[in-house]
């Protein structure tokens, strides 16, 4: 409600200023700050639809921290299949997608998405970098898969299939991702 009075605000009182793909992304972004956010970033989007600004990366990043403050990961994930399976997908999927989506895993503990994540990384060729592999962590450690989370970090420091205390990691989900 606020983005729609401010918007038509704005459009009173300024009747020759557009509403220009930023200032969109800043008011996704605002929707990130309080309560009922993602059904407000949902009306942002609709009505940045009406208006047909074409998204852009940044307007991505901007739903992806709506639904980390949300721990939204089941929009998180559906957005991120969006952008990697529709052919007319806006923007190609940058290391900076694949780790805000992993970020929004980390923050709600949803190491099964973030996996989810990591092996489409590797479906499509992209290497994990720090932020990735860090995100992955702490999903894990937020739910307490502390077995995977230490086998995981032994691949990382290795490049190798390990067994762990018997983990029987043999072969490894993570193998070609770093």
């Amino acid at each position: 409600e606020k983005v729609r009075s401010l918007q038509t605000r704005l459009k009173r009182e300024y009747p020759g200023v557009i509403w220009t793909l930023p200032v969109w992304e800043a008011a996704i972004s605002a929707c990130s700050r309080g309560p009922g956010n993602w059904t407000m970033a949902q009306e942002v989007i609709a009505e940045m639809k009406q208006e047909s600004p074409f998204p852009s990366a940044q307007t991505y990043l901007a739903l992806f921290q709506v639904c980390s403050t949300s721990t939204n990961t089941l929009q998180a994930v559906e957005i991120l299949r969006y952008l990697l399976q529709a052919d007319d997908a806006p923007v190609s999927v940058s290391p900076r997608i694949w780790g805000a989506a992993l970020h929004v895993c980390a923050i709600a503990g949803d190491h099964v998405s973030a996996g989810t994540i990591l092996s489409w990384m590797q479906e499509k060729g992209h290497r994990a970098n720090v932020r990735h592999c860090t995100a992955y962590l702490k999903a894990l450690a937020v739910s307490r898969q502390d077995r995977v989370a230490l086998a995981f970090l032994e691949y990382m420091v290795h490049g190798q299939n390990i067994d762990t205390d018997q983990t029987n990691i043999t072969s490894s989900p993570w193998h070609g991702l770093l």
